[in-house]
């Protein structure tokens, strides 16, 4: 988009899949928060006097937190169930041991 003559220009922004409206905002900048992960197309319209539109579409792909991932789930199973093993291995070896004294 170009900015030449930016007196009279409006500019709206709409996030798909998050805003059900558009929201105006100001040149540069366009703050969302809290948004969940998945992927979303940012639109980003300028109208000039009402008779000049343009828009632009940009694909915005939000990464949940490390720790919702697969591979971090995974893990965390193999941390515990490792976890449980070793407890019931250590109260095995204690019972044996009781037995042979």
């Amino acid at each position: 988009m170009h900015y030449i003559n930016a007196e009279g220009t409006r500019y709206y922004y709409k996030l798909e899949n998050y805003d059900a409206d558009w929201r105006e905002g100001g040149l540069h900048k366009a703050y969302y928060f809290n948004i969940p992960p998945g992927k979303y197309s940012f639109w980003r319209k300028l109208i000039r006097q009402f008779w000049y539109c343009r828009r632009k579409i940009v694909t915005v792909i939000i990464s949940p937190p490390w720790w919702r991932t697969w591979w971090a789930y995974t893990s965390f199973r193999i941390v515990v169930r490792c976890s449980l093993m070793g407890v019931y291995f250590l109260s095995v070896k204690k019972i044996a041991t009781q037995k042979i004294e």
